[in-house]
């Protein structure tokens, strides 16, 4: 909501993170079958966030994608946890998945290429 939205901007990001719980939670409630893949950063809430779904609905999480940004250390629960993968870059991201079987071989490779490639990442 907006005030959340204008408490983020000096640095009170509890509103926040408590509308991307209920929203995550929401979705997944629709959605029972379906596996969560979370992405984020480490930048504002989105560890906080992560660590509460993967508390209330860890059945439900696939894994978490949480960039490590420069500057900002990814906390020390996330590191540890198996179903977070904590990545620089894109390219990092695809190994990690990779070596734990979330992705193919092909899935890796194609994102790899695509990176070489300097096609813009979305």
């Amino acid at each position: 909501n907006t005030f959340s939205f204008m408490l983020a901007g000096i640095g009170i990001h509890k509103g926040i993170e408590n509308e991307k719980v209920k929203d995550i939670k929401n979705l997944a409630a629709k959605n029972p079958s379906r596996q969560l893949v979370l992405l984020g950063d480490t930048v504002q809430a989105d560890a906080s966030v992560f660590r509460r779904v993967l508390q209330d609905i860890p059945n439900q999480v696939e894994v978490v994608l949480l960039h490590a940004v420069q500057g900002f250390a990814p906390p020390a629960d996330m590191k540890n946890n198996a179903k977070v993968v904590i990545f620089t870059d894109y390219a990092d991201a695809a190994e990690q998945l990779y070596a734990r079987g979330t992705i193919s071989k092909d899935q890796r490779d194609a994102v790899l290429s695509e990176i070489a490639a300097g096609k813009p990442q979305s």
